[in-house]
C-alpha cells in the first residue's frame, strides 16, 4: 500500500525495482526524474539524499552484496522525500509481473498542470482504485477522464493502433512519467513501431491491436479484458517489450550497487 501523506506538495517519490540486495535498476533514471518532480512540487531534497537512501537500502538488504549474482527485479523499493526533507525507504514483493491480466476503468484522479504527470504525496486515489480493481477481481485499474485512457494505477498503459502504431496518454492527459516507458520507446522505434503521445480515446482503445501496462513493478503485462469485455488479438508488441526488458535487466549496467 502506498504511503500518502495528504497534498500533492507534501512528497515525492519513485518506486524502482530492486534484487533485494543492495542494487536498484536504473536509479539514475529515477534520481534523475525525482529531481525534475521534486523540482515542479517545490521540494528540496536533502544534500545527502543519496546517501541517505543508500543508508536504508543497506538497513533492508537480504545478504550481503555478491557480485556474482544474478540480479533480477525481484521487488520494489518505494523512495520518499518529505516537504520537511525527511526521507523514508520501503520495500514490497512484486505480485504479478508479465502476465495476462484483466481490468477495469475507474474515474482518473485530476491534478493542475504541474502535478500533472509526477510522482507526489497525494496517491491515494491510485491505491484505492488497485484495491477496487482487485475487490472485482481484476488485476489492474485503467483511469479515464472525459471518455480517454489516461493512466493507470501502478503502471504506464500503452495501446497499439491496427496500424502498429503505440500510443500513449499524454502528460498533460494526465499520465504519469515512466521510467520503464523511456526503456522501452527507443528499443521499439528501432523495431519499426513508432511510439506517439496523444488521447488514447474510446475509439483508439476499441480498435487496439493490442493493450499492454508496462511498469517497474508488473514489467510488461498484457491487458485481455477491460471491465469484462476481451480486447485486442495480438501478442506481438507484448513479446517484443518482455524481450527488451529482459535484455535490460540482464545487463549489469542497468543496476546500481547503493551498499553504504
Amino acid at each position: 500500500m502506498v504511503d500518502d501523506v495528504g497534498n500533492p506538495r507534501d512528497a515525492v517519490f519513485t518506486t524502482a525495482a530492486w534484487d533485494g540486495r543492495h542494487s536498484l535498476a536504473d536509479w539514475n533514471l529515477h534520481l534523475a526524474r525525482m529531481k525534475r518532480h521534486s523540482s515542479r512540487l517545490r521540494i528540496q531534497l536533502p544534500d545527502d539524499f543519496e546517501q541517505q537512501v543508500a543508508q536504508h537500502v543497506s538497513q533492508l538488504a537480504a545478504e550481503p552484496e555478491d557480485a556474482a549474482v544474478e540480479r533480477n527485479p525481484n521487488c520494489l523499493m518505494r523512495i520518499q522525500c518529505t516537504a520537511g526533507g525527511k526521507v523514508t525507504v520501503s520495500s514490497r514483493s512484486i505480485d504479478i509481473r508479465d502476465e495476462d491480466i484483466d481490468a477495469i476503468t475507474q474515474p482518473a484522479p485530476r491534478w493542475m498542470k504541474k502535478i500533472n504527470g509526477t510522482k507526489h504525496g497525494a496517491w491515494k486515489p491510485y491505491s484505492d482504485a488497485l484495491a477496487t480493481a482487485q475487490s472485482k477481481g481484476a488485476d489492474i485499474a485503467l483511469l479515464v477522464h472525459e471518455y480517454a485512457l489516461v493512466d493507470a494505477d501502478r503502471a504506464t498503459p500503452v495501446v497499439l493502433d491496427e496500424d502498429g502504431t503505440a500510443w500513449i496518454a499524454s502528460l498533460d492527459e494526465g499520465g504519469t512519467e515512466s521510467i520503464t516507458l523511456s526503456i522501452l520507446s527507443p528499443e521499439l522505434e528501432k523495431h519499426g513501431i513508432p511510439v506517439h503521445h496523444g488521447r488514447l480515446n474510446e475509439r483508439l482503445v476499441a480498435r487496439a491491436e493490442e493493450i499492454v501496462a508496462v511498469g517497474s513493478g508488473i514489467g510488461v503485462c498484457q491487458i485481455i479484458s477491460i471491465d469484462g469485455v476481451d480486447t485486442g488479438h495480438g501478442s506481438a508488441l507484448t513479446a517484443l517489450c518482455r524481450t527488451i526488458l529482459a535484455e535490460h535487466y540482464a545487463d549489469i549496467e542497468t543496476w546500481t550497487s547503493l551498499e553504504a
